[in-house]
C-alpha cells in the first residue's frame, strides 16, 4: 500500500512537472498575437483551466478542513481564541473581500455545507463567509469541468473528479495509518459528499444541454486567478517547479 502511494506521488508529481513546464514556455517563449476565432479562443481557456486544477482542488481541501475545524472549536466553546491564535483564519478573514467581486452569476448552495454554519456567535461571519467562498469554488468546478469535456475534449475522463477521488483515497490512508478520529473521518465524509455533489451538477448541465458561453469562462478564469488562495498555490507551485528546473539544468 506505502509502495503504491509513493509511485501514485511520483508519478502525479512528474505530470504535474511536464504540465507547468508546457505552461511557462508557451507564456515565456511564443509570440503574442491575437485571437482570431472561436477555437483559439478555447484552447487558451483550456491551457489556463488546466493549470487551475490541483490549486483549486487543493484550495477546496484545506477550505474544508477548516470549516470542519471551526464547527467543532465553537463545540468545545473554544472558537474565539482559536481564531485570535490561527494565522489561517486572519488569513481566510482577509480575503473574505474576494466574494463581494463581481462574478458571471451566484451558485447554488451545497446542502451539507449549511449543517456548519454557525448562528449567534461571534465567529459566525467567518465560518459563513469560508462557506460561501467553498460554495463558491465548487460551482467552479462544475463549470470548467463541463467546459473542458464537453467543448474544449481535453480529455475522456473528468480531471476534477479524478482529483476528488485522490484527495478522498489520500485521505482514507491517513486515517489508517494514524488512530482514526472525528476530524479526520469528517474531512473524509465532506469531500465524498462535496464529490457527490459535483457529479450531480455536471448530470444537471448536461440533461439540460447547457453551453457553457465563452465569455463566461474567460471571466470565471480571470475570477479565479485573482482569488487569493488559488493564486498563492498557482505561485508556489510554478517556483517549485522553477527550482525544480534550475536543478535539471544544473545536472
Amino acid at each position: 500500500m506505502i509502495m503504491k502511494k509513493q509511485e501514485y506521488k511520483i508519478s502525479w508529481s512528474n505530470s504535474a512537472n511536464e504540465a507547468y513546464r508546457l505552461i511557462r514556455y508557451i507564456r515565456k517563449k511564443l509570440i503574442p498575437y491575437n485571437i482570431p476565432n472561436n477555437l483559439e479562443s478555447i484552447r487558451s481557456a483550456e491551457i489556463e483551466i488546466v493549470q487551475m486544477i490541483h490549486p483549486i482542488l487543493e484550495t477546496i481541501r484545506n477550505m474544508l478542513r477548516k470549516i470542519i475545524r471551526g464547527k467543532m472549536n465553537v463545540l468545545r466553546v473554544s472558537f474565539e481564541s482559536d481564531i485570535n491564535d490561527s494565522p489561517s483564519y486572519n488569513k481566510i478573514e482577509n480575503n473574505n473581500y474576494h466574494i463581494n467581486q463581481p462574478c458571471p452569476y451566484q451558485p447554488f448552495s451545497i446542502e451539507f455545507l449549511e449543517d456548519y454554519k454557525i448562528m449567534n456567535n461571534s465567529s459566525s461571519q467567518i465560518q459563513n463567509d469560508m462557506i460561501d467562498q467553498l460554495t463558491l469554488i465548487c460551482h467552479v468546478n462544475v463549470e470548467f469541468a463541463y467546459f473542458l469535456l464537453h467543448i474544449a475534449h481535453y480529455s475522456q475522463s473528468d480531471p476534477f473528479l479524478n482529483g476528488f477521488l485522490r484527495m478522498i483515497y489520500e485521505e482514507n490512508i491517513i486515517c489508517e495509518n494514524r488512530n482514526r478520529n472525528y476530524m479526520n473521518l469528517q474531512l473524509v465524509e465532506g469531500l465524498k459528499k462535496l464529490a457527490s455533489n459535483y457529479k450531480q451538477r455536471v448530470e444537471v448541465i448536461k440533461s439540460k444541454s447547457e453551453q457553457n458561453i465563452l465569455s463566461d469562462i474567460h471571466q470565471w478564469i480571470k475570477y479565479m486567478h485573482e482569488y487569493p488562495l488559488i493564486s498563492e498555490y498557482i505561485i508556489d507551485i510554478s517556483e517549485e517547479n522553477l527550482t525544480n528546473d534550475n536543478k535539471i539544468t544544473s545536472i
